[in-house]
């Protein structure tokens, strides 16, 4: 049997994953946007460096061609959730000050449509997607 009688359903079958990562992704995003309805946020397109506005929930799309750093705001609440994709082809830093998962301070959106959602715990931010 050769290589090519697999290579269809193969395909397919990596059609319906990537399908079902993007629902699963979209879902994620409406049930966040769901829980914070009823409080402060705000969504913003940035083409430059940027320091996150402290809201209870923020998204930033980054749509810069050349590299650029995000700040995330310090001191944070818990609770707040800041949202960062890379939409352009310049690469994106993001910085948080008060530490990401108790290991780091910064860290690297490596490829155009990359995505990082963290959540502040305990004076930190969490990562929780990705």
């Amino acid at each position: 049997m050769s290589h090519s009688n697999f290579s269809q359903p193969l395909n397919a079958g990596i059609a319906l994953l990537e399908k079902a990562s993007l629902t699963a992704t979209v879902y994620f995003e409406d049930f966040l946007f769901s829980i914070v309805k009823d409080i402060e946020r705000v969504v913003t397109s940035q083409t430059e460096s940027y320091t996150t506005l402290g809201r209870r929930f923020e998204v930033v799309r980054c749509t810069n061609t050349s590299a650029e750093t995000i700040t995330v705001h310090t001191p944070q609440r818990d609770g707040d959730i800041v949202i960062l994709k890379r939409a352009g082809t310049g690469a994106i830093s993001y910085i948080c000050t008060a530490g990401i998962d108790s290991t780091v301070t910064a860290l690297t959106l490596a490829a155009q449509y990359d995505s990082v959602y963290l959540i502040s715990v305990d004076g930190e931010w969490s990562i929780i997607a990705s």
